[in-house]
């Protein structure tokens, strides 16, 4: 993994945020097959005008779309970028899972990106762009 791969993360990244943003915040629930997104945060009786209805078949496609509503997802891109931030130094400390130490290993820019930044970007596998070398 180099710098272009860290460069590709971080858009997808930030894509995915700015997606997340512009989505119906919710909370999001389930009603009567659908659901539904209360932007206002009235679960009880959402806005006509600003309510998100998503229709749906299976109950596990409910909770997958719910445990993935804007609100989530904001909030797990924030993470992942400030953990970007945290290790774009030329050099840190970074711990492995398999070299347990109270101060890590230290990572150079040399080195492309550390295992923590690595295992980021193994979420994103799945995205077009996504060179399966970067793992190595």
């Amino acid at each position: 993994m180099n710098d272009e791969a860290v460069k590709w993360l971080r858009e997808q990244i930030e894509a995915r945020l700015e997606i997340a943003r512009n989505a119906t915040l919710g909370p999001w629930f389930v009603d009567e097959m659908s659901v539904r997104g209360a932007p206002d945060g009235n679960i009880a009786a959402p806005s006509i005008r600003n309510t998100l209805v998503g229709k749906h078949t299976w109950p596990q496609e409910a909770a997958h779309i719910i445990a993935n509503d804007p609100q989530d997802v904001m909030a797990r891109c924030e993470a992942e970028l400030a953990i970007l931030d945290a290790h774009g130094h030329a050099e840190h400390y970074c711990p492995l899972p398999v070299l347990p130490s109270t101060h890590g290993q230290l990572w150079t820019s040399a080195e492309g990106p550390c295992w923590t930044v690595r295992q980021i970007a193994s979420g994103y596998r799945h995205r077009e762009g996504y060179a399966q070398h970067w793992e190595a």
